[in-house]
């Protein structure tokens, strides 16, 4: 047996808790049974409960500090908007009330129960998909990734940090697309009334830290922010898309100091830098003019632009709105149905691929393309501020209300015009190609 065997005995043979065992919710009182456990980690360990099967408990193997409870009690008063929520699906695994035992410990917390998934490895690593899921195609990894900026987006918007945004807390459902974000109590909360910070004690995966983050001394003591989680998305985004790290690649011609991921990282090396060739490109690499051109503009501002100056990052929801063009720019292959590629680009790249990373849907394979879904509205109840629209106001003017009102409005201002119009002015023709065009978009 290996050490971490070894280690991993040890804590099963001091487990804390028990089937049937009764925790009390600090906040209501009432009781829940823990009823089996699901699964176990380092830090604690995931329990169906019983009687709400739509919740679980994560429940830790040593007790909380007061201050990991302080903090675990903002999050449960500060919680994100879920943007799948009216889709019946669970996209931040976050905690609502905090569990204590008969001597009202802090033990856990409650959050919501998460419907059978696989991690995201198994969606992005085409051999994976291929063995797996081979009805996941480039629509449905659009899709997802669409998801997972409007996850970030909806953190980001209360304040609160992820901090170690990888593939490691990241579930994808393979049947519609939908993801999921877990390990939420490692985040950095903000508090909504008081706005206390609580920083997190995650150092972070290493692949996905950002440039001005890799090789300090001591990274937790670095005051992060969103902008540290727009590089770890775009990352996130690019493994979806292209099925592998922008930042891997052959080894530099002439710098004998670079050899990691991390290496390629700090100094900016990755496949489609503009201003740089370092990295020799595999041959497997996919051009970079196969995604929509707005994604290309939020990779090269990202890794480009944001290594000298993180702030220019696109933001996860510059990400929503770049993926939604992306979506509605994808075309069906005409010789393969399993195949989608942009219409910018002008062909089906996957037909003229090597490496079958789409196979063709007359394979058996589960589930088909017709049974993943993408979703559409997804972000409908997140209210855009104006800085995160100024790339993309007519985006953001797709509201039905907004629509209606200046539908109600304009022949309002007409009016007023034609009564107070000076001699000689005609009257304004009542057919109004502006007017029939938004109630045409009423209608649709």
């Amino acid at each position: 047996m290996t050490i971490k065997h070894y280690f991993y005995a040890f804590m099963m043979s001091n487990q804390r808790f028990s089937e049937n065992q009764v925790l009390t919710c600090s906040e209501t009182g009432g009781v829940v049974r823990l009823v089996k456990q699901i699964e176990r980690g380092f830090e604690g360990s995931i329990w169906q409960i019983s009687p709400n099967r739509d919740c679980v408990a994560k429940l830790y193997h040593e007790l909380p500090s007061s201050y990991q409870c302080e903090k675990l009690k903002a999050m449960a008063l500060n919680p994100p908007d879920n943007p799948t929520d009216e889709e019946n699906h669970v996209s931040i695994a976050w905690p609502n009330r905090l569990l204590e035992d008969d001597d009202g410990n802090t033990v856990g917390f409650l959050m919501p129960y998460i419907k059978p998934s696989v991690t995201i490895p198994k969606i992005y690593n085409f051999r994976n998909r291929q063995k797996d899921y081979p009805g996941f195609n480039w629509r449905c990894l659009h899709g997802t990734a669409q998801n997972l900026a409007s996850i970030v987006w909806a953190i980001h918007r209360k304040g609160h940090v992820l901090c170690d945004l990888s593939d490691k807390n990241l579930l994808v459902n393979p049947t519609n697309a939908y993801i999921s974000i877990i390990d939420t109590d490692s985040f950095q909360i903000v508090d909504g009334k008081t706005k206390k910070i609580y920083p997190s004690l995650v150092l972070g995966t290493l692949e996905y830290i950002p440039p001005e983050l890799q090789n300090l001394e001591y990274p937790d003591s670095i005051n992060k922010t969103e902008i540290h989680d727009r590089f770890s998305l775009a990352v996130i985004i690019h493994r979806l898309l292209f099925g592998y790290n922008p930042f891997h690649g052959g080894w530099p011609f002439d710098d004998d100091e670079v050899s990691s991921v991390e290496d390629y990282i700090s100094k900016g090396y990755w496949l489609h830098g503009r201003n740089n060739n370092k990295l020799k490109h595999p041959k497997d690499i996919i051009p970079i003019e196969v995604v929509h051109q707005q994604i290309q503009d939020c990779f090269y501002k990202c890794f480009d632009d944001g290594y000298k100056e993180p702030s220019l990052r696109p933001t996860a929801s510059d990400w929503f709105f770049a993926l939604s063009s992306a979506i509605a720019d994808l075309k069906a292959c005409d010789k393969e149905p399993n195949h989608f590629y942009s219409k910018s680009y002008g062909k089906c790249y996957w037909c003229e691929d090597d490496y079958d990373r789409f196979p063709s849907i007359n394979q058996n394979i589960n589930p088909t393309a017709d049974e993943v879904t993408i979703p559409t509205n997804i972000v409908v109840e997140i209210v855009v501020t104006p800085e995160e629209t100024k790339n993309y106001s007519p985006k953001f003017y797709n509201s039905k209300l907004f629509w209606l009102i200046l539908l109600l409005a304009i022949p309002a201002i007409a009016l007023l015009a034609w009564l107070f119009r000076p001699q000689g002015v005609p009257e304004p023709s009542r057919e109004s190609p502006q007017i029939n065009s938004l109630a045409n978009k009423l209608l649709e």
